[in-house]
């Protein structure tokens, strides 16, 4: 075997031979005009026995091609091909579910259905990610296949879930309910679905699809059926909760927060329901609430006044146990809703103070205005976070962050802000 390294040298020829068993090995070096500039390793004649060797290899000077980098990203444009393609292969099913088998999957016996409720999600959720890019050809598609499935009662909970939120997520585009026909009776039928089978819904799906509904009011405001029926939707979910509870089914801390934060956005008042989320405060402590659950139970407390100081008390406790996962944002909507109901938790407030200590910089215009709103609310006399200290170590946070935000405050919110000032001064 002969080995040559071709390189620039000091004008010398330079060999080297050495034996390696039967096979000789000759390593020459010789001058070059480059730098390394060829690497050659050729075969000379080995024992029959001997494995194949390698014939020939050749490095060259160009700079190395990085074949093991990952790909490039895909460009918008790119996406949304592949989006619409993946779209368009499943409503292929569809129209060919049209032309085969034009009844009921059930009236055709054993036989499958060629677009069934799996393909209807994996659609919805496509056609969510195009949002204004979708052509409205796929769009009517969809609505009739959805329909049917739901008039036919083959929608599941997931299913109608995932509906719900497709038609949220296409509230900012041409397909909004509305605005477009077929979207408007399609959310009236999926309402129509799932008042029809509250009962025997999870209790995860039915509060999911109640709050995807609620958060379509402003679509909605120009639909007042539409707006009465999501409100008897979002009543009918919050009514479950007791009776599920009786009948000693699972209700989870995130079920709770998403119907309390559907009963805020509508203004929909319940006392049983109100009682029903104070005594869960109270007594359950085995329920798992996640952070942003107990800022939406927070949130319909202060909005409907409740003034359960027990379930406030209990309420800032499960805070304050999970107070390091808790966003600074979501800690100053937390410490306006106790600040407006004229709940004090000193210990709380204090914690508040200490983590938005680290997270001036997050703070937005909004998250200041709260604090503002916080601290203003309090007597002259009394301090946020129980003494002089933490509501100094709270302004020097707040006022590090007025100047990145002072062009997004409203006027409303600078009358707040200077309130504040004053009372730091």
């Amino acid at each position: 075997m002969c080995l040559q390294l071709l390189r620039r040298s000091n004008g010398h020829f330079k060999q080297k031979t050495r034996t390696n068993g039967t096979i000789p090995s000759t390593i020459t070096l010789k001058e070059s005009s480059d730098v390394f500039s060829q690497l050659t390793l050729t075969h000379q004649s080995s024992p029959p026995s001997a494995k194949p060797r390698i014939k020939s290899l050749v490095l060259h000077a160009e700079p190395f091609a990085g074949l093991s980098l990952p790909p490039a990203p895909y460009t918008p444009l790119e996406i949304v091909s592949k989006t619409n393609k993946a779209l368009w292969n499943l409503l292929g099913r569809a129209e060919a579910r049209r032309v085969y088998q034009p009844d009921d999957a059930r009236s055709i016996g054993q036989e499958k259905s060629l677009f069934g409720v799996v393909e209807l999600s994996k659609s919805l959720v496509l056609a969510a990610d195009l949002g204004s890019s979708l052509q409205p050809h796929a769009w009517e598609l969809l609505l009739t296949e959805t329909g049917r499935l739901a008039e036919s009662g083959m929608l599941d909970g997931t299913a109608l879930s995932v509906a719900a939120q497709t038609l949220f997520r296409l509230r900012s585009t041409e397909f909004r309910p509305g605005n477009h026909a077929g979207s408007t009776a399609c959310l009236q039928v999926l309402i129509a679905a799932t008042l029809s089978r509250k009962e025997t819904l999870p209790m995860r799906d039915l509060a999911s699809i109640t709050g995807w509904f609620a958060r379509l009011i402003e679509p909605l405001k120009g639909e007042p059926r539409l707006l009465s029926l999501v409100q008897e939707l979002v009543v009918s979910a919050a009514e479950q909760f007791p009776a599920r509870q009786i009948a000693f089914k699972s209700i989870s801390g995130r079920d709770v927060g998403t119907v309390c934060e559907s009963t805020a956005l509508l203004g929909l008042r319940c006392d049983m329901f109100l009682r029903y989320t104070s005594m869960l405060l109270r007594t359950d402590w085995d329920m798992i609430w996640p952070p942003r659950a107990l800022v939406s139970v927070a949130l319909c407390l202060m909005h409907f006044g409740h003034a359960d100081r027990r379930a406030w008390r209990a309420l800032a406790h499960r805070i304050e146990r999970d107070l390091p996962v808790f966003l600074p944002s979501a800690l100053t909507e937390v410490a306006e809703a106790f600040a407006r109901t004229g709940m004090r938790a000193i210990s709380l407030e204090a914690g508040i103070v200490h983590r938005l200590a680290g997270a001036a910089s997050n703070l937005g215009a909004a998250d200041v205005q709260r604090m503002c709103t916080a601290v203003t609310a309090l007597d002259e006399n009394d301090w946020y976070g129980g003494d002089a200290d933490q509501e100094t170590a709270l302004a020097i946070s707040l006022v590090k962050a007025l100047p990145r935000r002072a062009l997004d405050f409203t006027a409303s919110a600078l009358r707040v802000v200077f309130c504040a000032l004053g009372r730091w001064a």
